[in-house]
């Protein structure tokens, strides 16, 4: 039987006429391989870094008055483009290990795992370097698709019926301010009874988030008033003449 199959094989390498492959070429594949892993894994890593950059900013201490809970939070505020890159460069990573010379030999478990182990590890890495705000904020720059972890952010505390607001103090009287929101909508905002932060100074200019509750069409009635601080490049705002300037 093995004779069998022995001549059967010669006879067709002489039929067809196949001839063994040189050895570099089997390297050069492999070592190409590799290479995509590991651009794969570096892709998934500025994704990751950039995740985390947006949930920095994006208030993570008030999760539970902005949302109710940390993974609705979390549902509302994550990008889903960079969660889908990150989704799509694990799955090359995983193809690609798989490939490799000694691939064969892992179960999909151990390559995911490794994949993802290796990715967020290395996130967290050029996160804390500043790779993810840097990132985030070239392409909010260049990128004319993307709108950025702050629009999120912005989109987050423009809820008047959920209770949370921001804007820009227009006049401050007493027990009550005039405000200008994120949309440039005019409130009257009730602050008797408000907490205010110790750093917060009410006056004309001065951008505030607001949690309360709305009472009326333009009138909010405020619990908590804390300073809002930009973390993060919004998208330009285009001027005449085809100028955009970043805000």
């Amino acid at each position: 039987m093995k004779k069998e199959i022995t001549s059967r094989v010669l006879e067709k390498i002489k039929k067809e006429d196949i001839k063994p492959e040189a050895k570099w070429k089997f390297l050069l594949k492999d070592y190409f391989v590799w290479g995509l892993f590991v651009f794969s894994i570096i892709v998934g890593a500025l994704a990751v870094a950039v995740i985390i950059f947006g949930i920095k900013i994006s208030d993570w201490d008030m999760h539970r008055q902005l949302a109710g809970g940390p993974i609705k939070f979390l549902i509302m505020t994550l990008s889903y483009f960079w969660l889908l890159i990150f989704t799509a460069f694990i799955l090359v990573a995983y193809y690609n290990l798989k490939h490799t010379k000694k691939g064969y030999k892992y179960n999909i478990f151990t390559i995911i795992s490794i994949s993802l182990l290796a990715t967020l590890l290395l996130g967290g890495f050029a996160y804390s370097v500043g790779f993810g705000e840097k990132l985030e904020n070239s392409l909010v720059r260049k990128a004319p698709f993307y709108k950025g972890m702050e629009h999120k952010r912005e989109l987050m505390w423009d809820r008047a019926d959920k209770g949370a607001m921001a804007g820009r103090v227009l006049e401050v009287r007493e027990g009550e301010l005039d405000l200008e929101d994120l949309k440039k909508m005019k409130w009257k905002v009730l602050t008797t009874e408000a907490e205010i932060m110790p750093i917060v100074i009410l006056e004309d200019g001065s951008m505030i988030k607001i949690l309360g509750e709305r009472i009326s069409s333009s009138t909010f009635e405020a619990e908590r008033i804390m300073l809002w601080q930009k973390r993060g490049l919004r998208k330009p705002a285009c001027l005449g003449g085809g100028f955009c300037k970043v805000k």
